[in-house]
């Protein structure tokens, strides 16, 4: 992994998101990747670096000196803040669950670019109170096992498997299931408002008129005959041709 790739990962790290660019760049250039193998115990009571740690890849067990879990921590997580904080030594055993890459930040680098970021500091100041409450409610019940952090993924469900369904949220009301009769369903009628009268039917066009021989009614008007001039008369008969000798 280059210093750029690097920088890039430690960037989308919420808690690292408000360092400034020249801070950033010195995080990268004084820290170092630690290779970690499946088992691996990496830091806890006594034992390991003062540094902080960020997960590239894998999977970081983190569980109690009495053995109790209290979760696991994935890619952009982060862990070992409450030592150089609180000035203490280590409060719980961080062992990878998988082989895992982790970017270790030195305690000089931490204080100088990290705690000294007010933003940076109040982020894990608040995930430090977040995981001191967890570790003192597991030790006064030992027998209990609390998550902190990110706790495991679930496990996959099996091929085919109905997807379980979604609790209803408390107060809500069922949702009336629509009913699966084809076509569409008549739209009912609106009541009419109390006291409402109903509208008298308005009536259209004029009466029918009475048919011819009613009584009281005029009898029906002759036809008028055409008005027009008289028949023109025959033409003329035709005046006959004179046939004329021509003399020799």
């Amino acid at each position: 992994m280059t210093a750029d790739q690097l920088q890039s990962e430690l960037a989308q790290v919420q808690v690292l998101r408000h360092l400034t660019y020249p801070a950033l760049r010195r995080v990268v250039q004084t820290g170092r990747m630690v290779e970690a193998k499946n088992g691996q115990r990496i830091i806890g009571p006594g034992f390991g670096s003062r540094g902080f740690f960020v997960v590239i890849s894998g999977s970081v067990c983190v569980q109690m000196p009495n053995g109790v879990i209290l979760g696991y921590l994935g890619a952009k997580q982060y862990f070992g803040e409450i030592a150089l904080l609180e000035g203490v030594d280590r409060t719980a055993d961080c062992r990878a669950n998988a082989d895992s890459m982790l970017f270790e930040i030195p305690p000089q680098t931490f204080h100088a670019d990290l705690a000294s970021n007010p933003m940076v500091k109040a982020g894990m100041l608040a995930t430090v109170k977040l995981r001191r409450m967890v570790q003192e409610k597991v030790k006064s019940a030992p027998a209990a096992g609390v998550s902190v952090g990110v706790a495991a993924a679930p496990a996959a469900a099996a091929p085919g498997a109905p997807r379980p369904a979604t609790p209803a949220m408390p107060g809500a009301v069922p949702r009336p299931a629509v009913p699966a009769a084809p076509g569409v369903l008549p739209r009912p009628a609106i009541p009419a408002a109390p006291g409402t009268l109903p509208r008298p039917a308005i009536p259209t066009g004029l009466p029918p008129r009475p048919a011819t021989g009613v009584p009281g009614m005029l009898p029906p008007r002759p036809a008028t005959p055409p008005v027009g001039l008289p028949p023109r008369p025959a033409p003329l008969p035709a005046r006959p041709t004179p046939v004329f000798a021509r003399a020799a």
